[in-house]
């Protein structure tokens, strides 16, 4: 966990509830944070899109909750389990994923890309 506080990482639903895009990242290319995009529901869901290795915008889903230190996502079907460390700074929402630290964006309605499968406003 990189020396931050246990405080600084709680989180809450309110938190994650909504669309998120990258904005800023420390993962090698060509990974690219303003293509990925992510959306938290209030009852557990999220979603991440991607442009999948030039297939296209792809989507996968997981279910999450939340933990002392950020999050835990388990795939769809429960068989794979992950844990971010993750927080709010700001208005941003920082995740630790293999090491590598990414920042994103809550979208406002306004704001929401056509091409976007989903969309869901903050809570």
């Amino acid at each position: 966990m990189r020396g931050i506080e246990s405080a600084a990482l709680s989180l809450c639903v309110e938190d994650l509830v909504g669309t998120w895009v990258g904005v800023r990242t420390e993962w090698p290319a060509p990974f690219e944070p303003a293509a990925a995009y992510m959306h938290f529901t209030a009852d557990g869901r999220h979603f991440w899109e991607y442009p999948f290795l030039g297939n296209g915008r792809e989507m996968w889903e997981f279910r999450y909750a939340i933990t002392v230190d950020g999050l835990r996502v388990k795939s769809r079907k429960g068989t794979n389990q992950f844990d971010f460390d993750a927080w709010r700074e700001r208005d941003l929402l920082v995740m630790i994923s293999r090491g590598y630290v990414t920042w994103y964006r809550r979208l406002s309605a306004n704001e929401r890309p056509a091409f976007l499968q989903m969309f869901f406003e903050p809570l």
